[in-house]
C-alpha cells in the first residue's frame, strides 16, 4: 500500500478526521516510506503525531506461546490446552484430529492405522511454541513432524522386521506409557506383553480398564474388569483396537525393543515399584503383600 492509500484507510476506520493532513505530516518530516507493516491496534483517541510515531516504529513483536504436552496425555486434553491458550479454536482442532484419511496422504507412518480412527497415539507428546490464532493446519503439522522426525528409519526398519505395523507399535506404546514409568521396566513390561499377545492371552492391562471406565483408580473391582468394551484387555485377547494415549518416545522404544526376561506378571506398588513376578501363584502372593 501507499502512504495515501494508508491514511486514507485510517480515516475510513476513524482512526483520523482527514487523511490530508495525516498524509502531509507524514510529508513534512519526510516518513512518507518509512511506514512499518505489522499488525497494529490503533484507537480514535490518537492525535495525527501519535499515530505517525506508531507507524513508522517496528510493530511489538508477537509472542510465542509454550505448551507442554507430557508424556501420556490424552487427546481431549491435548485439545483443551491448545485451545484455552486461544491457539486454535477446540472444535477446528477436534475436526483436524479426527480426519485420519486426511493425514495418512501426507504421512506414511499413519498408513497402518485404522481409517474409523483419530489420530490419537501420533499427537507426540513435547514442549511447543506458537503464536496465538494460529492456523489449525501449521499446528497439526508441527505435531505431526516432531512424531515423524522422532520415529527414526531404524525404528521403523526393525518395526517391519518384526512384522509389525507401526500402528501396532503405538497402541501398545500408549498401555506401555499408563503401565509403567521407568524406562528398564518399561521393556521388561513390553517383552511380557508380546509374550502374552503370542501366546493367545489377555494382555490383563488395568491401564485398558481405566480408558474404557474413564476413571483412573488405584484398584478395580472384579465387576470393574468384567466392563464391556473393546477396550477391556481382560475379556478380549490381543491388542485394543487404538491407542489409549500419546505415548512418548521412552514408551514407544519400549514397544519396539522389548528387553527377554521370564516374568509373565506384575504389579506397581503404592510407592512406585514394579514388581514382577514369574508364575500366577507368585503374583497372587506379591499382591497380597503390596496391595491388601
Amino acid at each position: 500500500e501507499t502512504a495515501k492509500q494508508i491514511c486514507d484507510r485510517l480515516e475510513s476506520q476513524k482512526i483520523v478526521r482527514n487523511s490530508f493532513w495525516l498524509e502531509s505530516y507524514l510529508w513534512l518530516l519526510g516518513q512518507r516510506s518509512q511506514l512499518k507493516a505489522g499488525h497494529y491496534s490503533l484507537g480514535p483517541n490518537l492525535n495525527i503525531p501519535q499515530v505517525v510515531n506508531l507507524l513508522t516504529m517496528m510493530p511489538p513483536a508477537k509472542s510465542e506461546l509454550v505448551i507442554v504436552l507430557p508424556e501420556g496425555i490424552k487427546t481431549d486434553q491435548i485439545i483443551d490446552k491448545i485451545a484455552q491458550a486461544k491457539i486454535v479454536d477446540s472444535a477446528d482442532l477436534t475436526t483436524e484430529i479426527n480426519n485420519l484419511p486426511k493425514y495418512q496422504l501426507n504421512y506414511d507412518f499413519l498408513s497402518t492405522a485404522t481409517t474409523d480412527a483419530d489420530l490419537t497415539g501420533f499427537l507426540f507428546p513435547d514442549t511447543y511454541r506458537f503464536y496465538q490464532n494460529t492456523d489449525v493446519a501449521i499446528v497439526m503439522q508441527k505435531i505431526l513432524d516432531n512424531f515423524d522426525g522422532k520415529l527414526t528409519p531404524k525404528m521403523r526398519q526393525d518395526i517391519i522386521a518384526q512384522d509389525k505395523t507401526i500402528y501396532d507399535i503405538v497402541i501398545m506404546a500408549s498401555v506401555i506409557e499408563k503401565e509403567v514409568v521407568s524406562d528398564n521396566d518399561r521393556s521388561i513390561v513390553s517383552d511380557i506383553f508380546w509374550r502374552r499377545l503370542s501366546d493367545k492371552y489377555p494382555l490383563q492391562s488395568c491401564a485398558t480398564i481405566a480408558y474404557a471406565m474413564s476413571l483412573d483408580k488405584w484398584r478395580y473391582s472384579e465387576l470393574d474388569l468384567e466392563i464391556n468394551s473393546p477396550y477391556n484387555t481382560y475379556t478380549n485377547k490381543g491388542l485394543p483396537p487404538g491407542p489409549i494415549c500419546n505415548p512418548g518416545l521412552s514408551a514407544i522404544t519400549a514397544a519396539i525393543y522389548p528387553q527377554a526376561n521370564d516374568y509373565y506378571f506384575f504389579l506397581s506398588a503404592p510407592d512406585g515399584q514394579t514388581i514382577f513376578s514369574k508364575t500366577g501363584e507368585e503374583h497372587s502372593k506379591n499382591k497380597i503383600k503390596y496391595l491388601e
